[in-house]
């Protein structure tokens, strides 16, 4: 199934601030744990990789330990999973003839760092309103009231935040149908709350809502778009400020093609040239 990221953006200050920090941390350390008794694994053992629910299996109640949330531990489990199949779909690609894919997916394993990012993130189930920890309450004119379960230090507190309401008309109206599905059982959501940066007790942040792509498409307006054709290849792009990156996928998920084009003249916002070296 497909699906659809709409972003909702809010700030945290005071407690809900360092609440949030405290929970994208322990988030990302439980993944760096994760990725690190990977490593000790032997060839023979990464055999679990082809299956998200034998990997859950073996590393569930070790990820448990350090998170002690159910669905936070499996978003954990679910997040380190997807690193290692991206890895094994781009084997083919990189490996050479003469190396087993499992020696040089051990390799690139090594060579694995995460970004300086602060998330976490929460699988959804429609038992339990949608979401059991990021959960969608309900939306009036301005705001949309979420229930957040939070890391304290010691153990997890719930906190209902306000984010804002979409400015697209068609984003507003899929949150309210998804909170009206979610509420009453009839849907799953994928949520993940995002620190785009942060200082002096302040956070700017975005609260991302997973949409399945068939609800999406039931809002759109087909009176303004073109005729649909048969579709090969998915073509995904990711711009930043000093290059772009894309990269080209069949509809089974594996790359065809990919490249970055750099722009090594233009400079990040918030860096002066004379920290990169020029003059």
């Amino acid at each position: 199934m497909s699906y659809r990221t709409i972003i909702l953006p809010f700030y945290a200050t005071d407690q809900d601030f360092e609440l949030i920090i405290n929970t994208c941390r322990i988030f990302k350390q439980t993944v760096c744990n994760l990725l690190d008794k990977i490593l000790e694994l032997t060839k023979p053992e990464f055999e679990f990789l082809q299956s998200l629910k034998l990997f859950k299996g073996k590393w569930y109640k070790v990820v448990y330990k350090s998170i002690p949330n159910k669905y936070y531990a499996e978003s954990c489990c679910e997040f380190v999973y997807e690193i290692g199949k991206s890895l094994l779909k781009l084997a083919p690609f990189y490996a050479e003839d003469s190396v087993d894919k499992y020696d040089w997916f051990y390799s690139k394993l090594y060579e694995v760092e995460l970004d300086d990012w602060l998330l976490f993130e929460c699988r959804g189930d429609k038992y339990h309103k949608g979401n059991v920890n990021i959960r969608l309450l309900g939306i009036n004119q301005k705001f949309v009231n979420v229930e957040l379960n939070l890391w304290n230090g010691k153990t997890f507190v719930r906190k209902i935040l306000k984010v804002y309401v979409p400015k697209s008309s068609l984003h507003k109206s899929i949150i309210e149908h998804v909170i009206n599905l979610a509420l009453s059982n009839g849907l799953a959501y994928q949520a993940r709350v995002y620190v785009h940066n942060y200082g002096n007790s302040i956070a700017n942040c975005s609260l991302q809502i997973v949409v399945p792509y068939d609800i999406y498409l039931s809002f759109y307006n087909w009176k303004w778009c073109r005729p649909c054709y048969d579709v090969r290849y998915v073509l995904g792009f990711d711009v930043n400020f000093d290059n772009i990156a894309w990269c080209l996928i069949d509809l089974n998920g594996n790359p065809i093609d990919w490249d970055v084009i750099e722009f090594p003249h233009l400079v990040a916002r918030g860096f002066k040239k004379k920290n990169l070296g020029e003059k």
